[in-house]
């Protein structure tokens, strides 16, 4: 049986799509995280998509990958991406990468 910190899990709320990402976002989370994200925002209509880090300690350059193209690829459908449960840790990685810039983090944002 795998262990969940590694998995990626995903839940569906009417338009908004939750993925809790696993413990390590590197090359081997990132094509799965792709699929789905993709799968989900044109099959059944998805319009944000909310990254919940909480379970996050270890994040790469794939990861910030991953955030760039589900912006990207999110924005051209007409919807929008969120960060949510950002460790510190990851919270400066993402704000070197100028992540902040373009996806909002929603803690800040309360």
């Amino acid at each position: 049986m795998a262990d969940q910190e590694y998995e990626t899990g995903y839940e569906l709320r009417e338009r908004e799509l939750i993925v809790r990402l696993p413990r390590e976002v590197d090359h081997h989370s990132s094509q799965g995280i792709r699929e789905v994200t993709e799968y989900c925002a044109r099959e059944r209509k998805i319009r944000k998509i909310i990254f919940d880090f909480a379970r996050t300690e270890f994040m790469d350059s794939t990861g910030i990958g991953i955030l760039l193209g589900r912006y990207k690829f999110m924005k051209a459908l007409g919807g929008t991406i969120a960060l949510a449960n950002v460790s510190r840790r990851i919270q400066r990685i993402l704000k070197i990468a100028g992540i902040f810039q373009i996806i909002p983090n929603l803690e800040q944002e309360e």
